[in-house]
């Protein structure tokens, strides 16, 4: 038996109201998102009638989600390198390489040409 049988038509489908009160956020929120192109969550505009797909609202939960592991982290699995920050990533991105640092004469030295 698949869900939308086991489920009332009203309840596969969120209006707008209903929507923002699943996700937790503004009706507002979500009349800003449509504006986007493309939008952050799949709508159907039937008319002057927005409807959200539960589903999609799900997987844009989903899309969104920070923090957790998804594997178990011991001694037979190695732990995940940290990501550098985009602060850090810069910093080594502007340092130059040694080997390619342009050297300057000591005082009353001779350059080679």
């Amino acid at each position: 038996m698949s869900i939308v049988e086991e489920t009332p038509r009203s309840k596969v489908y969120e209006s707008n109201a209903g929507a923002a009160e699943y996700l937790d956020c503004s009706e507002n929120w979500l009349d800003k998102d449509r504006m986007n192109h493309p939008p952050k969550i799949p709508f159907f505009k039937l008319g002057t009638r927005i409807k959200y797909k539960i589903a999609d609202l799900d997987g844009y939960m989903e899309a969104n989600k920070v923090g957790g592991q998804e594997a178990s982290v011991g001694p037979e699995s190695p732990a995940a390198e940290p990501t550098p920050s985009v602060k850090n990533v810069r910093k080594a991105q502007s340092k130059p390489d040694e080997g390619m640092k342009r050297k300057r004469p000591a005082p009353g030295q001779e350059v080679a040409a």
